[in-house]
């Protein structure tokens, strides 16, 4: 095991050897640091590479546009992450991208552990494999994106969503706001809904076990429980007044009301017979 940095001044790409402390580009052994006083951007392009970790600071800029790179180890990422291409693969068991993530393409896949992502982040490729945390920031997941996640959290970020929503898996929420417009949430797993706001005038599907505490439901938002919901602290539906949230509860679902509902406006219920 080793410790290798970028040397250069100027931006460059990875696999350039004169760009690096030992001469060479990194490999699988090597605790890497990226970390200059101007802002650069270091480019990852084609071929295959492995790192045992790294770590980069606030004023660079990893850019992924083709091959693969996988980070064997921990990584902490204060700089931007942008990737349009190639295959960015995190095989440790966390990983923080504090300067946030511009993925317009390619891939991001969680092989284990936990990726956070902490500041202001697009999403516009494909997203896959272990836990997602989108904690800070203004966050968007564009139409183009693709997210597969065995457990999916929000707390902290506003995220807004310009596609549907599917998690099949876990999802946890503690805060901030999911803005879905007119797209639609399917939550089919397990579900913790513990704080924040959840908004738009498409529909929010329950299908699992979901336990709901402070959550607040605004818009014209259709939700409809086909699982069991514990409602184990309050929630309020139709906070503005005048939105149209609706709350239907299927044939053969359960919903325990061990909380406080509050109904605003034109809010209303259904229970199926």
């Amino acid at each position: 095991m080793s410790s290798i940095s970028w040397t250069s001044t100027t931006s460059g790409n990875w696999n350039t050897g004169s760009n690096w402390s030992g001469g060479s580009p990194p490999t699988a052994t090597d605790d890497v640091t990226i970390n200059t006083s101007a802002s650069i951007t270091v480019t990852y392009s084609s071929g295959s590479a492995a790192v045992l970790s790294l770590t980069t600071g606030s004023n660079d800029t990893l850019l992924i546009t083709g091959g693969k790179l996988a980070i064997d180890g921990n990584a902490t990422m204060y700089g931007l992450v942008s990737e349009s291409g190639g295959t960015f693969t995190l095989a440790g068991a966390h990983y923080a991208m504090n300067g946030g993530l511009n993925q317009s393409a390619g891939t991001v896949r969680i092989a284990s552990g936990t990726l956070t992502l902490a500041n202001s982040s697009t999403i516009g490729g494909t997203i896959s494999g272990a836990a997602l945390n989108l904690s800070g920031g203004n966050d968007s997941i564009a139409a183009s994106a693709a997210l597969s996640v065995a457990e999916l959290a929000l707390t902290g970020a506003n995220v807004t969503l310009s596609t549907n929503l599917a998690e099949t898996g876990i999802f946890a929420m503690t805060s901030g706001v999911l803005s879905a417009g007119t797209n639609n949430v399917s939550l089919t797993g397990q579900a913790s809904l513990l704080g924040g706001i959840v908004t738009g005038s498409g529909s929010l599907t329950l299908g699992g076990a979901t336990e709901m505490n402070a959550n607040v439901f605004e818009g014209d938002l259709k939700i409809s429980n086909t699982g069991t919901v514990d409602q184990t602290g309050y929630s309020y539906i139709g906070y503005n007044g005048t939105d149209v949230v609706t709350f239907t509860n299927a044939h053969g679902a359960l919903w325990r009301l061990d909380g406080d509902t509050t109904l605003y406006g034109n809010a209303s219920t259904a229970i199926a017979n």
